[in-house]
């Protein structure tokens, strides 16, 4: 019997030496049983947490070996289910993927194997066990945090303005206790100065400007550019730690099943738990009114003029839900940032939207200088008509349907490259040319007189021009061929 071996440990703070120990304890049962021992396939994950089993690159490997036919292995021996998946569903599915390439599957500490008849009842009964650790252990870090609050400690990251200071446990000197909150001299004194500003009419890309200007050093993590934000500065003013209150439990983090990503949870009010700390205060109430105030009458002034349903979750790409039609397809030409829509205003009962360059409209000069916007309506119909003109050249049609491989899409490559013009765009009704005698040229007519001569002149055509027509009408089903083919690659 082949034999194959996997290994795990969840937390960066374990010893390397356990996956030793778990390689060890699997190497002497193969050893036991006399089966050969395959050094090759020992799959192992460090760090790796067992709530899900993405980015396990060592269980996905053993997956993906497992399924080659014949597999190279013949039993698969584990410590312990728990180093598999802490998630039943998911240890679940990877025993049935094993034990459906005919792969044995063996827990040693727990002694489960698959070719048992009970092993089912036995995985599903420390599968919940495995769970239930993992429920614990967030309860127990709640609790650990509710209790380090209470004591006067940190619970979580630093806040602009404050910094944090060991506390010594007085048993054992060497280890912090946890960390005191204090307030940074420097920090709190450009919290003071933003407020002020904001409270003096001062919009957030100009406070942005002027920090940037004064030097004041900025958030820790301040996005990938470094330096202030706008977001750093609104989540700032709306922060009740610089009025001396603590508060721990507003959101609790899940992480999404078979994931490893992470979600903000809302908590109800009721379950907060504030702490009120006087000696970290560092705006006075009447200061945290004025703000207050400003904020909620422009988020008045503003949501008047919102339209519902005008605005993008976060999180979906602009290329696809954006409402503007080419969000997401243009770049600012100083910063190559993403330009959208920045602005928008109503006037007559008509919404106005402007493009411009979306790093400029969050984070001010500091960090782009292109002011520039246009006006939606004109931007997008200058676009348009530019791709309108160039997808239906004929060189571009020739080289879309050489890539894709569609009917007519081969031309022979000494053969030059005609330049043909791009096709002029056709009078329309409202345009000018269609006034006086040019709208009769065209074939409209006023009155029901009118529409009897243009079924007249219609029919005459139709005689006169049908070689001409036939012809048209082939050259426009071979390019709409071209077209659809490439539309629907």
């Amino acid at each position: 019997m082949r034999c194959a071996c996997y290994a795990r440990f969840s937390s960066d703070l374990q010893r390397e030496t356990s996956l030793d120990d778990q390689i060890r304890n699997c190497r002497e049962y193969a050893e036991r049983q006399g089966w050969t021992w395959q050094a090759e396939h020992v799959y192992r994950d460090a760090g790796m947490s067992g709530a899900s089993m993405e980015g396990r690159r060592g269980l996905h490997a053993l997956l993906t070996a497992a399924a080659v036919i014949p597999p190279p292995f013949d039993v698969l021996l584990v410590d312990d289910s728990s180093r598999v998946a802490r998630y039943l569903p998911d240890a679940l599915r990877v025993v049935q993927q094993l034990t459906f390439a005919r792969i044995r599957v063996i827990y040693i500490s727990q002694q489960i194997d698959s070719h048992s008849a009970q092993y089912e009842t036995l995985l599903i009964v420390h599968g919940l066990v495995d769970g239930l650790y993992l429920q614990e252990s967030a309860a127990k870090i709640r609790r650990g945090l509710s209790g380090q609050l209470t004591r006067g400690f940190a619970t979580g990251g630093v806040t602009y303005g404050y910094r944090t200071v060991r506390g010594p446990d007085p048993t054992c000197p060497d280890v912090p206790l946890g960390y005191r909150v204090e307030i940074e001299p420097t920090e709190a004194a450009y919290v003071r100065q933003i407020f002020e500003w904001y409270a003096e009419g001062l919009t957030l890309p100009a406070i942005v400007a002027k920090l940037h200007e004064a030097g004041a050093p900025a958030p820790r993590g301040g996005g990938s550019l470094g330096g202030w934000r706008i977001a750093a500065v609104r989540r700032l003013l709306v922060n009740q730690r610089y009025l001396g209150r603590l508060i721990w439990g507003r959101t609790r983090t899940e992480r999404k099943p078979g994931t490893r990503a992470k979600i903000q949870r809302p908590v109800a009010r009721s379950e907060w738990q504030i702490a009120e700390r006087p000696d970290l205060r560092i705006v006075d109430d009447a200061m945290w009114a004025r703000v207050q105030r400003r904020r909620q009458a422009l988020t008045h002034a503003l949501s008047s003029h919102r339209q519902p349903g005008r605005s993008l979750l976060r999180g979906r790409c602009g290329v696809i839900h954006g409402r503007a039609v080419f969000s997401g397809f243009l770049r600012c030409g100083e910063c190559g940032r993403a330009v959208s829509i920045v602005s928008q205003h109503l006037y007559r009962d008509r919404v106005y939207r402007y493009y411009g360059c979306s790093n400029y409209a969050k984070n001010g000069q500091a960090v782009c200088t292109n002011r520039v916007t246009a006006r939606a309506e004109d931007a997008e119909r200058a676009l348009l008509a530019g791709v309108q003109a160039e997808i239906t050249r004929l060189e571009t049609l020739e080289y879309i349907a050489a890539l894709l491989g569609g009917p007519g899409g081969r031309r022979d490559a000494a053969q030059p490259a005609r330049d043909v013009a791009p096709p002029t765009r056709r009078a329309r009704p409202e345009d000018p040319a269609f006034a006086g005698r040019d709208r009769k040229r065209h074939g409209q007519y006023d009155g029901p007189a009118g529409a009897q001569r243009a079924r007249t002149r219609a029919g005459h055509g139709r005689g006169r021009n049908r070689g001409t027509r036939r012809s048209s009408r082939r050259q426009t089903r071979h390019r709409d061929s071209q077209l659809g083919d490439a539309a629907g690659c």
